[in-house]
């Protein structure tokens, strides 16, 4: 079993393991799958009786990414048949979706209004933030269940919610056992809110930063390209969701957006922002332990320099877009959050968000904000355990490249709460 210094196992389980070992044999005899292959995707559109309508640029997007877990990502064969599965998987949804508005052209004129997006690097506290801020009476987000099963219909026929959230805990439930620690690092309940990056994966278009494989070739593609079109499928979805279900404001998060602010921006021009903000040397430490296991789970070559090299460039790319973005953005749009308020004063920080940013005042917040914080101690799936040291990094190394993006939230003390 391969587990880092700090003792977070990065290995999948021992039939995962005996399974792995007859990847050599296959790819020798020429049988090992494949992960592009235009005739599995031919199949799911016979299937559909549906030919894919994407943009050139979602259609381009998806033959990169194939190409790139077929050049680069030293995926095992569970790796690979896990991968061929959720991007077939991801490409039905694609063609649900666009069927599912053909039906409902209504949809297209949905209103999404001041949305409220959460972002910042993985570990400076993304996570609890939305799920306090969730609370609120008016709130709508997107809980882990919908990622996996968006529509309320399959092969033409209706679904029903609870079998939707029957078929997300089965795949929460492979997950957790394919990788036990993850639940510890990011924990996720089939209710809970979780990341908005599933409405980019359903179109195989999703920015660098939460992939479960090494991709390079991929990430260099996008990062040339103009996020725009990603965004737009995102905004596609969210019409889809609200128009299912109509309430308040959208309250949405990942990491990945501070890569693709200017996007999102263009796409959503009365988003609300907060950035979150921690010791970088805590935060990529424990980033880089969250890859480990996520890229553990589809590949047995595990190389520290790979997964250094991959959330550091992340961090210049992506400080490098939204800097300029961040800074042009009036006082009432965005709020910077530091980790240490929000874990010591959570009611504080919260209501505070809310009030700086003008959505309609909740007076039950606060006690639902105890009530969870109760209910959801830290640690309660196990300790995250992690260190700089796991990956032959130095604090120097991280300050290094964190520098300009922490210089720019420390420039605007006076949107922090």
């Amino acid at each position: 079993m391969r587990q880092l210094p700090s003792g977070t196992r990065i290995s999948p389980p021992w039939p995962i393991a005996a399974l792995n070992r007859f990847g050599p044999l296959l790819r020798m005899l020429g049988l090992f799958p494949k992960v592009d292959d235009p005739a599995a995707f031919k199949a799911v559109e016979r299937m559909m009786g549906r030919e894919d309508r994407s943009s050139a640029w979602v259609k381009s997007a998806r033959n990169v990414r194939l190409r790139s877990y077929e050049d680069d990502a030293d995926l095992t064969l569970f790796g690979t048949l896990a991968v061929r599965s959720q991007l077939l998987q991801c490409f039905r949804h694609t063609l649900e979706f666009d069927q599912f508005i053909e039906e409902h052209p209504e949809i297209s004129d949905e209103k999404i209004s001041r949305p409220l997006f959460i972002m910042g690097w993985p570990r400076t506290g993304t996570t609890l933030t939305q799920r306090l801020l969730s609370l609120h009476k008016d709130a709508r987000f997107t809980p882990v269940w919908e990622g996996y099963c968006p529509l309320p219909e399959r092969d033409g026929k209706p679904m029903s919610e609870a079998a939707r959230i029957k078929e997300a805990k089965r795949a929460l439930g492979l997950l957790n056992w394919v990788a036990p620690h993850l639940n510890a690092i990011h924990p996720m309940g089939f209710d809970d809110p979780d990341e908005c990056y599933h409405l980019f994966r359903n179109y195989a278009a999703m920015p660098p930063g939460w992939d479960f494989a090494y991709l390079p070739g991929y990430w260099e593609w996008f990062a040339e390209q103009s996020a725009v079109p990603a965004y737009e499928m995102h905004k596609r979805q969210l019409q889809i969701l609200q128009w299912l279900n109509r309430r308040g404001h959208w309250v949405l998060k990942s990491p990945q957006h501070m890569a693709g602010l200017p996007a999102l921006l263009e796409v959503y021009p009365d988003a609300r922002l907060v950035m979150t903000h921690r010791d970088p040397v805590k935060c990529i430490a424990s980033y880089c332990s969250l890859v480990a296991v996520a890229w553990g789970m589809t590949s047995d070559r595990f190389d520290k320099r790979k997964i250094t090299d991959y959330v550091l460039s992340c961090a210049a790319h992506a400080q490098h877009v939204s800097r300029e973005a961040l800074c042009k953005l009036p006082a009432d749009r965005v709020v910077h959050v530091d980790y240490e308020n929000l874990i010591a004063s959570p009611v504080t920080t919260i209501t505070g968000i809310y009030a700086r940013m003008g959505y309609e005042r909740d007076p039950g917040l606060p006690a639902k904000i105890e009530e969870w914080l109760a209910a959801n101690p830290k640690d309660r799936h196990g300790r995250h355990t992690y260190s700089l040291a796991d990956f032959d990094l130095t604090e120097q190394d991280v300050r290094a490249a964190l520098c300009e993006f922490e210089a720019v939230g420390n420039q605007r003390k006076a949107y922090r709460v």
